[in-house]
């Protein structure tokens, strides 16, 4: 359960930090929280097909690269 209402099926359980649309009103309302604007970082039932998952840090070209602590150390060359 969030806020006293039940998650059910295809449902899950989102914090919400930014509001654009504060009037909209919310898929399961409680009687704490009926609109967007009343869920402001707060946690919400939502339904689980209208969920996007977006990266919070960009992805970099380096992220492919292996660590230098996994790659295999090279000697150093001696002269004689």
């Amino acid at each position: 359960m969030v806020n006293n209402t039940q998650l059910g099926l295809n449902a899950a359980v989102v914090k919400v930090d930014l509001v654009i649309k504060g009037d909209a009103f919310l898929w399961r309302p409680s009687i704490e929280m009926s609109m967007m604007s009343e869920a402001l970082n707060e946690n919400i039932v939502w339904p689980i097909q209208k969920i996007q998952f977006i990266s919070s840090s960009p992805v970099h070209e380096s992220a492919n690269r292996p660590s230098p602590l996994q790659e295999s150390p090279t000697r150093p060359s001696s002269t004689v």
